[in-house]
């Protein structure tokens, strides 16, 4: 049988200055908690894994519903609109959300914001 795995319900991308740009990714039932003089990073028994590449993006995510039963998110960009530092990147969590800020590679900082408002994040043409 095979395994059931979910889009975010929700993604939203926006430009905020030349360098950066903003992903934000909703996935129902994401607990997280909140370190001491911290950030907050999911809760005990979510498993999230963000994979940034050169010019791609790849998040997992696990989380448990309210019967304990895991629920599996993934959420792939094969071709990003272009080049990303994918050592500056980051990712930030707030409840239901995982939030990636990406960071334009220093040689490839020309606007994405026409091509997310027509494309969205994913340039790679459809197979």
């Amino acid at each position: 049988m095979a395994e059931d795995i979910r889009g975010p319900h929700a993604v939203t991308s926006e430009e905020i200055d030349v360098d950066t740009v903003r992903v934000v990714l909703i996935i129902p039932g994401l607990e997280v908690e909140k370190r001491f003089l911290g950030s907050a990073h999911p809760k005990k028994g979510t498993v999230v894994d963000v994979q940034f590449g050169d010019s791609t993006l790849e998040v997992k995510a696990d989380v448990k519903d309210k019967k304990g039963q895991v629920i599996k998110y993934e959420f792939k960009v094969c071709q990003l609109p272009g080049l990303i530092n994918k050592d500056k990147c980051k990712t930030e969590y707030k409840k239901e959300q995982i939030i990636l800020t990406l960071v334009k590679n220093e040689d490839f900082r020309n606007s994405w914001a026409v091509v997310l408002s027509k494309n969205g994040l994913e340039q790679a043409a459809d197979d």
